[in-house]
């Protein structure tokens, strides 16, 4: 990747502050939909695998995901026009 001169500047690539955001709006979600949400997104399971781990039915785990994407949304979509 080129850096340029907001990277000379900041000390960050755009990539390495983006990640930073994402790992802080994940950080913000309350536990049960971040633990849901990473289950899901960083390790990689099914709603089935997350419910059975997790105790709950399918249900919840499609309810909790609907509920971390609309939220990181939202906060990543603070201050924007």
């Amino acid at each position: 990747m080129k850096s340029t001169a907001l990277d000379h500047q900041y000390g960050q690539s755009a990539d390495q502050i983006s990640h930073l955001a994402y790992k802080e709006v994940i950080r913000a979600l309350p536990a049960t939909y971040q633990e849901t949400f990473i289950l899901s997104r960083v390790v990689g399971l099914t709603y089935e695998e997350i419910a059975v781990r997790l105790g709950v039915s399918v249900k919840t785990v499609e309810w909790r995901m609907s509920k971390a994407i609309a939220l990181c949304s939202a906060l990543l979509n603070e201050g924007e026009p």
